[in-house]
């Protein structure tokens, strides 16, 4: 499973709803942000401490 963060405000409740439903969840779950912005990218970055912080505390098995 892939999960993909679009916004600083979004990581938080992904990862908590991840965190419930990690005992029904047997794949590999990969976890990514985007937390530079690129040239063409009309998205804002999301915050890289808050990605990993909130990562590490609510998914640690996560890559």
């Amino acid at each position: 499973i892939k999960i993909n963060v679009r916004s600083t405000a979004a990581i938080r409740p992904v990862l908590q709803y991840l965190f419930a439903a990690s005992e029904d969840i047997s794949s590999p779950v990969v976890l990514h942000a985007n937390v530079f912005r690129s040239p063409r990218s009309k998205e804002m970055p999301v915050d890289a401490v808050e990605f990993i912080d909130s990562a590490k505390e609510y998914f640690p098995d996560a890559t």
